[in-house]
């Protein structure tokens, strides 16, 4: 059953764990939603980090956020390459602000720490990351998955089961943020 107009974006790029990726983006089809492998290129051949490829159906330079209901950022060696990309920064602030989902798994939060959405934020990231998450302003808290103002993180893959229910908790209900104000999928 297919939520029309309700798509997602997984961004990709050389080096992005094949495990994370996939599994989110299975685990969003499985419940309805659209969902766009999305990267600097279209249509560009991507390697993840343990040999598997994968191939990009959007370029993040034709993506614009009215259109989707979220983006999922998994971790390998993707995130620092994506966080340089301006657009890519740009794209996850925006989906930020309009109370959107934001799902960074592993060192997938390094490239929210880049779009400067992370103060205030209660976050968990990876061990690689988590002193750059403090310093960029967010309060590292532990366990499985952790959501706040629709933003869903983990540490790591053995937290994908949780990390993706709470994804889709934040895709299938409003994200309240601090004005009082309810964002939903529209």
């Amino acid at each position: 059953m297919e939520k029309t107009g309700h798509a997602v974006l997984v961004l990709v790029e050389a080096g992005f764990n094949e495990i994370e990726t996939m599994y989110a983006k299975y685990r969003l089809e499985e419940a309805g939603y659209r969902v766009f492998l999305t990267a600097p290129k279209a249509g560009e051949r991507y390697t993840g980090r343990y040999g598997y490829s994968c191939t990009s159906e959007m370029s993040v330079y034709d993506v614009h956020e009215r259109h989707y209901a979220g983006v999922i950022i998994a971790g390998g060696l993707a995130p620092a390459k994506l966080r340089t990309e301006g657009t890519v920064k740009s794209l996850v602030a925006e989906m930020f602000r309009a109370g959107k989902l934001v799902g960074a798994i592993c060192n997938g939060g390094s490239v929210l720490i880049s779009a400067g959405i992370c103060k205030g934020l209660r976050m968990a990231g990876s061990a690689s990351i988590v002193d750059d998450l403090k310093n960029a302003g967010a309060t590292i808290e532990q366990g499985a998955v952790v959501t706040d103002r629709g933003v869903v993180t983990s540490a790591s893959t053995k937290d994908l089961p949780s990390f993706m229910v709470g994804a889709l908790e934040v895709l299938g209900g409003g994200v309240r943020h601090e004005q009082g104000t309810v964002a939903t999928r529209a």
